[in-house]
């Protein structure tokens, strides 16, 4: 019921909107290549265990967001909703799965972009981050418009940007 509860207002949200800044970025590319791909991303933890599981969990889901058929659905029969699993539970995991969503947003696949936006607008609201950014995420909406999405993805490395030096 939580997590009905959770997903029909994360839905508000995104039904709403995030009214973004459309301010150009430029370097998109380098940006995103800056983050080698052989580079590991070493989380501040101190658990190692939990960076493992973490770490599987966020190759597992990562690899799952362009599989259509990874959802399920939920509310009524006659308006069902969509739950797009690997992306939520991407932006469950929060503030470890960003870098990695960060480099996805090279995909081509409008649908898998679709769906890390929507993971890093839930990830970038981690409660770990709130101190960092002073509330400021990722403003994204969950959207296959590829023009949306080329706004969104501007904004999401715009804040990268900004906040990278702490992941």
């Amino acid at each position: 019921m939580k997590k009905v509860i959770i997903c029909i207002l994360l839905f508000g949200i995104v039904v709403v909107g995030c009214k973004s800044k459309d301010l150009p970025i430029d370097n998109e590319d380098e940006i995103i290549d800056n983050l080698d791909e052989d580079e590991e991303v070493v989380p501040e933890d101190e658990d190692a265990q939990e960076d493992e599981i973490d770490d599987e969990n966020i190759s597992y889901y990562l690899d799952k967001l362009k599989d259509k058929t990874y959802i399920s659905t939920y509310g009524d029969e006659q308006e069902p909703s969509i739950w797009y699993t690997a992306a939520e539970e991407l932006g469950t995991i929060g503030k470890p799965a960003i870098p990695y969503l960060i480099k996805k947003l090279k995909t081509s696949d409008s649908y898998e972009k679709g769906l890390v936006l929507y993971a890093l607008l839930l990830a970038s609201q981690d409660e770990n981050l709130k101190e960092i950014t002073n509330g400021e995420y990722i403003e994204a909406g969950l959207t296959f418009d590829e023009k949306e999405q080329e706004r969104f993805s501007a904004d999401a490395l715009k804040w990268w940007e900004k906040y990278k030096d702490q992941f």
